[in-house]
């Protein structure tokens, strides 16, 4: 008998090198929303007026506002077409149906954050718009995170524990920071209702110190780094977001780049590391057999 040949549709093993790129792509998203916050803490999201050119032109004058507000455009292009590469090596590649769905979500994900990103230059920064830009990035970027952990060779592995409901404390410490970004985002982009993200950092701080501590009480390998980053940087975190609130009822803050800019600008990224730990710490809690 003539041995049959696979089909063109036969689901294929995801290769390492397309765990590694995706991992890469995470990194960048992550060097995205640093970039994103300095756009906002320096002032400079209408220092380019047009979009989704600047001045016209694809490379203008990298001065003043514009370094960070083309810069972050230039960082957001990049990213789109490293997530839109992965979704298409998913595709072609005919990688897991869950690899694949996940690759093109984050496609579709990164389009609409530039449609947004466009909207809020053309329409003046409306708060709505830039707060739904802040959240969905953030979004992408543990997106990205579940992606390349899904499509490394020790999510195959099974895990056994006595505790099967651990993927609860993760949910509630990422329903948490979800609520302290978004507070967080409407502060930053109308300057209105800032008691809600302070009073709730005692929420989402506690929050993470529970996921810290039922990580570590587990005894599981996957879970353990994650679970003492989010137990120490929580607290660096809460020190960042005072700093940062003493140099925003101290100063006067005026467009460009200060301490006061990049102090805030790191306290953005870290809470974005800590959400994409806590998303990870979850996703992996989940796979819990």
């Amino acid at each position: 008998m003539s041995e049959v040949s696979p089909t063109p549709l036969e689901i294929r093993p995801v290769p390492p090198s397309f765990h590694l790129f995706a991992a890469v792509t995470a990194v960048c998203a992550f060097i995205l929303v640093f970039a994103g916050a300095m756009v906002t803490s320096t002032g400079s999201a209408l220092a380019v007026p047009d979009w989704p050119l600047s001045f016209g032109k694809f490379f203008p004058p990298m001065t003043g506002g514009v370094l960070f507000e083309h810069g972050h455009r230039m960082i957001a292009g990049t990213v789109a077409l490293m997530t839109w590469g992965l979704a298409l090596w998913a595709y072609f590649s005919h990688l897991s149906k869950p690899v694949r769905l996940l690759s093109y979500l984050i496609a579709f994900a990164i389009l609409l954050q530039a449609i947004l990103g466009g909207l809020t230059v053309l329409l003046l920064l409306p708060p709505s718009i830039a707060v739904f830009h802040a959240l969905l990035g953030q979004t992408v970027f543990c997106l990205l995170l579940i992606l390349a952990d899904a499509s490394s060779e020790s999510s195959k592995s099974k895990i056994e524990s006595s505790k099967p409901g651990l993927w609860k404390y993760g949910a509630a410490a990422v329903t948490a920071l979800y609520l302290q970004l978004l507070f967080g985002a409407i502060l930053r982009h109308s300057g209105k209702y800032g008691y809600l993200h302070y009073a709730w950092s005692i929420g989402a701080a506690i929050s993470l110190i529970v996921l810290s501590i039922m990580g570590l009480k587990s005894k599981l390998k996957n879970l353990k780094a994650l679970s003492i980053f989010a137990g120490i940087f929580v607290f660096l975190q809460v020190a960042l977001g005072l700093l940062a609130y003493m140099r925003r009822v101290s100063l006067d803050m005026q467009p460009g780049y200060s301490q006061g800019a990049l102090l805030t600008s790191i306290h953005v990224a870290l809470g974005a590391l800590l959400l994409g730990s806590s998303v990870l710490w979850t996703f992996r809690a989940a796979q819990i057999r």
